[in-house]
């Protein structure tokens, strides 16, 4: 019999046994790589994660419980590494001049990295004295004043007139793809135009100048030149001295680690390759581009950029796909086949799949639920579901993405022959887990990411070399190897055909290869192969077939939006951002209430373009506000939302008539829902909307505050609750004062939060006996208020079952009248733990401040509250740290 992963661990820490060692991370490395790069998304950092994971596991041997879950340990240690990780990412391409593929991890970073490029050309766009207003307000950070000092107007003039440049800046980056709202350009534009620059820099400019140019006039002294402070140059300031030579100099001293295997640099390399001219440059163009080479070898990043300006030079498209997906680690060899359409427009995705999903049969026993599962493996899927194991639907997911939030309508048939339907929205960032990514990426990595873009996975921007391999075969074709070394230790390997050099044949990173074949004349690929190795075995291969495809001139607007979707009318919409379920599709947009059956006759779709067009020519009309209002309760958060906001703010926060605004801000939650509150609280004469929108901005920050474990955030909802109570608690909402329904919320921030002392809590049982919360002192405890059919109440209860002889109790608060239907429910379910009786509204429910049911609390040994809301898998970690505390 093998050893127990803990026994093996005791080998490591007693007797430093490499080979107990070595054994466990044998074990137990799929798990940590496979949880890492879920979530870095990079397979460079997801090694990386993971060889810091099992250091973590050597250096903590010793101190490790005796009856930790090793697994459980691993999977704790990998999320917490992988979070650090993002941070230290996001900082470091921060500072990146090239976007990769973690660089949407931060959205004003990826804002930037993605405006950065094309800023200077929608400068030029703008007339004379719009791009001095942007230069003297952002480039020079000069207040108002001195703007329109030197533009010779008024403050007010020069403020409205960087608004409008703002404004056609964001015109001209929309025109390319990049939706930015005019508060974020501005702020990106403060933020970043100003570059950390090395105090010395400037006399080695000019020491250099002077070497350039020996016969001067009047000789350059740099002791007679202003330096800026360190870290705090200005580049545009700086340009108007040098030129153009110093733009080609600091560009060459920026990114010259940056080789080929010339040893160039990569301006040299990009001058000699042509950069823009290369991708369209036929083969032999390219190979003739490196002159120093002698042997006809083309220049490797000429190759790169040749690929990229081909498959970047389709602007819109729609791409259909048959999808295999072959699963080598599961008891039966699978194939998951699925129908997949593609249509994308600049940086906006639609992804519309059709496939067969199962579901194993349902049972309320646990046990009995098991032995489905286990057999229902060891089976095929046909036999499965005619030995009723299985369950087959169909199910159809669309998603739509704009580069921040991706949504996602979703419907799956029921045994009756109905159909089940929901729509979410979320971050983006944190994947789909579906088909859902440019078709113009596909073959250039091994993951189907709607983040990732052609600049990304060919990698250059993050190459410490480029190097070519030479000339080898794929599949017959001759192809030249193109090899990357990032600058975080990773390699990726492309094979382009020498015949057609746009093309990618072969490409690995990682565990991954990734072959294409081709068999139109488009730059893209018709078949795509991409093999998952682990451990030296396959374990999953995709395959893209591609059935049709056809570049298009444009694009309907409306697919990329909720109208878009085809939901049918009452489909709820949930905002997985903020959890909250923000309406019903009413057919031409959101209600808070599910629509009548009679609506699905709904009026013609009122169509953003329109609306938008209102907001940018007449914004200070009712008609304007009455779209800006329309947008903000019925689009998800976006470009769209940050606009309307902005003409809310500048020309309608003191309208009459703004509380159903205020009440919509609170369903859907928009970036801009705290400005716009505290806009109309200051600003708005109304008392009554004042007040509502004192006490919804008071709960979204609580909300922010993470149960008091935040302390600015919780300061402010204090402060704020407080004003509720003593200058609008007369107010009525929902017909409640305002006092009423603020006093329980802040009386939860002030008794309640994580770190407070548990309430006492003394009552009867389900029996009718005595009972009390403190009775359970010294043991860890879960405290849950639930009803009938709370489904956790067996898992609740193999969660106590796993601990029999610790220190640990589980305490139910049951909210019904209906105390012998509970009786029946706990004996049904073999449930043991203890149940208060109390009302949905009772005495309990009401100082635990309970408003949603089920309710989950875990109390430490002291009595402390620990933890709020945590369910499943994360509410027994918890529960099992804080008994090896």
């Amino acid at each position: 019999m093998s050893d127990t992963d803990l026994e093996l661990l005791d080998r490591y820490a007693t007797q430093q046994s490499e080979d107990a060692f070595s054994e466990l991370v044998r074990r137990h490395v799929a798990l940590v790589h496979s949880a890492a790069l879920r979530q870095v998304r990079s397979p460079q950092l997801a090694e990386e994660v993971t060889q810091s994971v099992f250091v973590d596991l050597a250096r903590s041997a010793t101190r490790i419980a005796p009856e930790t879950l090793l697994p459980a340990w691993l999977h704790q240690v990998t999320r917490r590494t992988a979070v650090d990780v993002i941070r230290r990412e996001s900082r470091r391409l921060a500072r990146e001049q090239t976007a990769v593929q973690l660089n949407s991890m931060n959205a004003a970073t990826a804002d930037w990295t993605r405006i950065e490029p094309l800023l200077d050309q929608a400068l030029e766009s703008l007339g004379e004295t719009d791009r001095a207003a942007i230069l003297l307000r952002y480039f020079e950070d000069r207040p108002f004043r001195e703007v329109a000092a030197c533009l010779g107007t008024t403050d007010d003039a020069a403020q409205k007139r960087v608004e409008r440049a703002l404004l056609r800046l964001r015109e001209f980056l929309g025109r390319h793809g990049i939706a930015v709202g005019s508060g974020v350009l501005a702020t990106l534009l403060s933020e970043h135009v100003i570059e950390a620059t090395p105090a010395h820099l400037v006399a080695t400019i000019l020491k250099e100048i002077q070497t350039l140019v020996p016969v001067l006039p009047v000789p350059l002294r740099p002791a007679t030149i202003a330096v800026p402070a360190p870290g705090r140059f200005r580049a545009s300031t700086f340009a108007k001295v040098a030129g153009v030579t110093l733009v080609a100099v600091t560009t060459a001293l920026a990114v010259r680690t940056l080789k080929t295997t010339s040893e160039r640099s990569l301006p040299e390399a990009m001058a000699n390759s042509g950069q823009a001219g290369a991708a369209n440059a036929p083969a032999g163009e390219i190979d003739s581009a490196n002159p120093g080479a002698g042997n006809h070898e083309p220049d490797p990043l000429g190759l790169l950029l040749r690929i990229q300006r081909a498959r970047e030079g389709i602007r819109s498209g729609k791409a259909e796909y048959e999808v295999a997906i072959q699963h080598y680690n599961r008891p039966r060899f699978e194939t998951n086949r699925i129908q997949v359409t593609l249509t994308f427009d600049q940086t906006q995705i639609r992804s519309d799949q059709t496939s067969q999903e199962y579901a194993y049969a349902y049972s309320e026993d646990a046990i009995v639920q098991e032995d489905i599962r286990k057999r229902a493996d060891a089976m095929d899927r046909a036999s499965a579901v005619q030995a009723g194991l299985l369950e087959g639907f169909r199910t159809r997911d669309v998603l739509t993405s704009d580069g921040t939030a991706v949504l996602h309508f979703r419907t799956h048939g029921r045994k009756d022959g109905s159909t089940d339907a929901s729509t979410t929205i979320d971050d983006l960032q944190k994947g789909t887990g579906y088909f859902h990514f440019d078709p113009r990426n596909l073959g250039l990595s091994g993951l189907s990411s709607p983040t990732s873009t052609v600049q990304t996975s060919l990698a250059y921007g993050i190459a410490e070399l480029v190097h070519l391999e030479g000339r080898e075969l794929v599949d017959d074709r001759p192809a030249w190897h193109v090899q990357i070394r990032t600058k975080y230790g990773g390699t990726l390997d492309f094979w382009v055909d020498t015949e057609h050099p746009e093309r990618v044949l072969r490409h690995t990173s990682g565990n991954s290869t990734v072959v294409s074949r081709y068999s139109a004349p488009d730059p893209l690929p018709t078949e795509v192969e991409n093999l998952d190795v682990r451990d030296g075995r396959p374990f999953y291969k995709t395959v893209f077939v591609r059935t049709r495809f056809e570049m298009l001139e444009s694009v309907d607007p409306t697919l990329f939006t909720l109208a878009g979707l085809g939901m049918p009318v009452g489909t709820p919409v949930n905002d997985n951002r903020n959890q909250r379920r923000i309406g019903y599709w009413t057919g031409s947009g959101l209600s808070e209430d599910l629509p009548e059956p009679k609506s699905t006759n709904a009026p013609s779709l009122r169509q953003l373009p329109e609306l938008m067009a209102l907001l940018e020519t007449v914004p200070a009309a009712p008609e304007a506000l009455e779209a800006a209002q329309w947008i903000l309760a019925n689009t998800p958060d976006g470009q769209e939302t940050e606009t309307a906001a902005e003409v809310l703010l500048r020309d309608h926060v003191r309208a009459p008539g703004l509380a159903p605004l205020c009440r919509d801000l609170e369903r859907t939650r928009p970036h801009s829902a705290r400005r716009l509150l505290e806009g109309i609280l200051n600003d708005n004469p109304e008392r009554e909307t004042r007040g509502l929108a004192c006490f919804i901005l008071a709960t979204l920050l609580k909300e922010e505050s993470k149960f008091g474990t935040q302390p600015k955030p919780t300061a402010e909802a204090v402060r704020l609750y407080e004003r509720v109570i003593s200058e609008f608690g007369t107010v009525k909402e929902r017909g409640y004062p305002l006092a009423a329904l603020a006093k329980p919320e802040l009386s939860d921030l002030r008794q309640l939060s994580i770190g407070r002392a548990a309430p006492e809590i003394n009552g009867v049982d389900l029996d009718g006996q005595p009972m009390s919360l403190s009775k359970f002192r010294d043991k860890v405890v879960v405290l849950v208020f639930w009803w009938p059919d709370t489904s956790e109440l067996r898992n609740l209860q193999n969660l106590l079952e796993q601990h029999p002889n610790d220190p640990f109790a589980i305490v139910g608060v049951y909210g019904d009248n209906d105390v012998e239907r509970a009786r029946t429910e706990l004996e049904q379910k073999g449930v043991t733990w203890p149940s208060f009786h109390d009302k949905r509204d009772g005495p309990i429910a009401r100082t635990w401040n309970v408003q949603g049911w089920p309710n989950f609390w875990l109390i430490d040994r002291k009595g402390i509250i620990r933890h709020r809301g945590l369910r499943d898998s994360d509410l027994n970690q918890a529960v099992d740290a804080l008994l090896r505390e």
